[in-house]
């Protein structure tokens, strides 16, 4: 989550696309843009994410970010 943070302040800022990001960090395009999707739940979740005390995988964190997972469980 911090990465994705920090990616996302340098994206709004015009620093840097998210293909540089990706480029810059080795990663996979989608790599960046699923790790930043995150950053659209609950504070609460990111939180959880961060500390990795989440009730649910990352995969399944990124389908309640793109709204396919039902909140409740």
């Amino acid at each position: 989550m911090k990465s994705a943070r920090r990616w996302q302040a340098e994206v709004n800022v015009g620093q840097v696309t998210r293909a540089e990001v990706a480029r810059r960090e080795e990663i996979s395009h989608a790599g960046v843009a699923q790790a930043m999707k995150l950053l659209s739940l609950d504070p609460d979740e990111q939180d959880a994410i961060s500390r990795d005390k989440r009730p649910y995988s990352v995969h399944q964190a990124i389908a309640l970010a793109e709204g396919g997972l039902d909140r409740r469980g």
